[in-house]
């Protein structure tokens, strides 16, 4: 069956340090990871979803994990990149709810522009900014980050 996975075809595969570990584990005990590309029509915000080759009882595990789920392919290890976020400011903006999701206010997003304009460059890391949804006594709001995204190749060993 594992011949029948065709190779997972995006040369750089950015996973953030937080799953570093999983995927680590995956390839040293579970044989690999597989990813699976969402077929919804509708158009859901999970684009690829990862699992491990293997179950832990070392069966190969090719059932997809949710019924918008198809396509899997094997994901080679020299294409993974391993994605690090050096937060130096945190402010919370405004969002507006669009058709597809949620959408910083263009006050918030020029905000998150100027102060990323305004770090120092340094050699080796991309200055950015991130946000993600919080939620509060029934308000919505942006976290928004700004800071240094450092990418480096993924290594088994560590």
């Amino acid at each position: 069956m594992v011949e029948s996975l065709s190779p997972h075809n995006r040369y750089n595969l950015i996973i953030d340090t937080e799953n570093e570990d999983k995927f680590r584990q995956w390839y040293n005990e579970r044989g690999g990871v597989v990813c699976w590309e969402n077929l919804e029509i509708g158009g859901s915000a999970a684009t690829e979803v990862f699992t491990p080759l293997h179950d832990s009882n070392g069966n190969e595990n090719l059932t997809a994990p949710n019924w918008r789920y198809g396509r899997p392919s094997l994901v080679n290890r020299d294409s993974l990149r391993v994605q690090d976020f050096r937060v130096v400011e945190k402010f919370r903006g405004r969002i507006v709810k669009k058709y597809w999701g949620y959408d910083l206010l263009p006050a918030s997003e020029n905000k998150a522009k100027r102060l990323v304009e305004k770090l120092p460059p340094i050699t080796g890391e991309l200055a950015s900014s991130r946000w993600t949804l919080e939620y509060e006594y029934g308000n919505v709001f942006a976290q928004i980050e700004i800071g240094y995204e450092i990418t480096r190749e993924f290594d088994l060993t560590e």
